[in-house]
């Protein structure tokens, strides 16, 4: 990596090298911004990672599949041009304890599979899946959408709600599937469907995939949505998670991003300390934007703003989440 000078400018400074916060880097660099991406981990991709288990084997440690990476972003980026290969897998096995089901891209495989268990569930299994399929279309609409605030009242509030929801007019049957599986369980939810308890239970753990409750805690019946929004299928990188998250680093670099960390650069071809930015070592770091995966919520302050008045809406959001917290003990 090539020393910076003491006055480095850049358009905006991310916190936090995941996947997410790699991904916004690589966009605003392809974009022409001038982009720096901290992280204070020894790796980047955040729980896009392939870590060592046991001398000489490495797998993916948190995150697993790359089913959410949407084929825009890889398009876009060119992941497969920085490394990106993935394995996909067209037959997954559900193992019982003295069997298990096949779950099978051919309909007709699935369907012999589940009928070995209830002929009522093989049949309802293409019913369940397409009306889960309607939902899940409307998801992946809506996910590629820029966010509109409902509550605004001036002209240009109101235009962009009522634009949002004329673009939504035909699924009235979808919002409300939706909003069921938002407060259902995936007991009751799957139980509308299907009688046999051991195909139930391969739903119910799909349910709870990813998640830290059980299949009969509230919402849980979303996850039977949410893990279909995934638009390349059952894949595997390869070389685990971390191929992923080196692969969008290496289309961030392309185009002059940097990442600075206590880590090693996954672009030098020795370990060395990533500097620090700020005004360690003489460096200012001047940057007209900060952006922060902190928590999991993006954080944008604007030039100009007073580092007092920062330091202030830090204080008073540290404050209201504890009062927050306070109130759901109680």
């Amino acid at each position: 990596m090539k020393p910076h000078s003491s006055a480095q400018k850049y358009d905006a400074v991310i916190v936090g090298a995941g996947h997410n916060g790699l991904t916004c880097g690589a966009y605003l660099a392809r974009a022409g911004k001038h982009v720096l991406v901290l992280e204070r981990k020894p790796h980047i991709g955040g729980a896009s990672v392939t870590e060592e288990f046991a001398p000489g084997y490495r797998a993916s440690t948190y995150s697993f599949i790359m089913g959410h990476l949407h084929p825009r972003v890889i398009a876009e980026l060119e992941l497969r041009k920085h490394g990106l290969k993935s394995i996909p897998v067209p037959d997954v096995c559900n193992p019982t304890e003295d069997d298990c089901i096949v779950f099978s891209k051919d309909p007709k495989k699935t369907h012999a599979q589940i009928a070995r268990f209830s002929r009522r569930d093989a049949d309802n299994y293409p019913r369940f899946f397409e009306h889960l399929q309607s939902t899940v279309k409307l998801l992946r609409e809506v996910q590629m959408l820029t966010p509109t605030n409902p509550f605004r009242r001036d002209p240009a509030g109101l235009f962009k709600t009522a634009r949002l929801a004329w673009k939504l007019r035909n699924y009235e049957k979808e919002i409300y599937t939706l909003m069921q599986t938002l407060s259902l369980n995936a007991f009751d939810y799957v139980s509308r469907w299907f009688e046999s308890d051991i195909v139930k239970a391969k739903f119910m753990f799909w349910a709870t995939i990813g998640g830290n409750v059980g299949p009969y805690s509230p919402g849980t019946a979303f996850y039977l949505v949410a893990h279909l929004i995934g638009q390349t299928g059952l894949s595997f990188a390869k070389g685990g998670m971390g191929a992923i998250a080196d692969a969008i680093a290496g289309a961030g670099k392309a185009h002059g991003m940097r990442i600075r960390g206590c880590g090693r650069d996954p672009g030098q071809r020795r370990p060395g300390p990533w500097r620090q930015a700020g005004r360690r070592r003489g460096n200012p770091g001047r940057h007209r934007g900060v952006q922060s995966e902190r928590e999991g919520h993006l954080r944008h302050h604007q030039t100009g703003l007073p580092a007092s008045r920062i330091h202030a809406l830090d204080r008073w959001l540290s404050h209201a989440r504890q009062e927050l917290q306070a109130a759901v003990r109680d």
